[in-house]
């Protein structure tokens, strides 16, 4: 058996490796790209600072009830909690069609929909109406649409009106 010296001196902190998935049995690239962080990379920094930030916290909700002569009771969290919390913390969602900020060239006006307030959604470019938020069984109003601008409403003839009484 040849053995050679193992330098451990030779990785560097900040090492990143990348493992491309293959099909078992075609040997072809599946796609999938596994990286692997070392411990100085600046993905395993963030990430420790993170899992610090959160014990600093834990540390001081109990330091601040000791002091306060409060009984420190521990939020309960089930494994799977635990393992979700973890797992969240290390893989960030992607493509989970959730939206960033506001919905562009889209607005939204109060309307009456047979006696009762709802939100009809239009498009801002062509002034087409796309959609109507009608309020739910027994309610009298309904919710605006999420993320969506409410348009100003038109200044009244207060003007003319004010100007006539001079």
């Amino acid at each position: 058996m040849d053995s050679k010296e193992f330098d451990i001196s030779a990785f560097d902190a900040q090492d990143e490796a990348t493992l491309a998935i293959k099909h078992p049995k075609t040997d072809e690239p599946t796609g999938w790209v596994w990286t692997f962080y070392g411990p100085g990379h600046p993905i395993t920094i963030a990430l420790a600072d993170e899992v610090g930030r959160e014990a600093l916290r834990v540390a001081r909700e109990k330091e601040q009830a000791r002091v306060n002569g409060k009984k420190w009771k521990a939020e309960d969290e089930s494994i799977d909690a635990l393992r979700k919390r973890n797992i969240d913390s290390i893989v960030k969602p992607t493509g989970d069609n959730a939206r960033k900020g506001a919905v562009k060239k889209r607005s939204q006006t109060k309307t009456t929909i047979g006696g009762a307030s709802g939100w009809t959604k239009r498009d801002r470019s062509s002034g087409e109406f796309m959609a109507v938020k009608k309020p739910k069984k027994g309610a009298k109003k309904a919710r605006k649409f999420k993320g969506v601008r409410v348009e100003k409403k038109k200044a009244k003839k207060t003007a003319k009106k004010k100007a006539a009484k001079r």
